[in-house]
């Protein structure tokens, strides 16, 4: 029998894996883009206002890569003072 917490953490993973490989292609342009300027919270508002606007294109389409937008748009909701990376 397997553990619970194991089954949870193999999922998570899958998922988590799942959605990174159905990577829209103007998700990783966009990512691109925004690494390689400065690192600044206008940069960053510019760069989250981009990612709303294709997720909302993408769900209209019904693409199911809008489940990468979202992992990207919840990895770079908080600001930048704030991150303990």
């Amino acid at each position: 029998m397997i553990n619970p917490l194991v089954a949870i953490i193999i999922a998570s993973f899958v998922l988590i894996t799942q959605s990174f490989a159905e990577e829209a292609p103007d998700l990783h342009d966009a990512r691109q883009r925004y690494e390689a300027g400065p690192q600044t919270e206008s940069a960053r508002s510019f760069y989250l206002t981009e990612l709303v606007r294709m997720r909302e294109r993408i769900a209209r389409n019904k693409d199911e890569t809008w489940k990468a937008v979202d992992a990207e748009i919840r990895h770079r909701l908080i600001p930048l003072f704030c991150r303990k990376e």
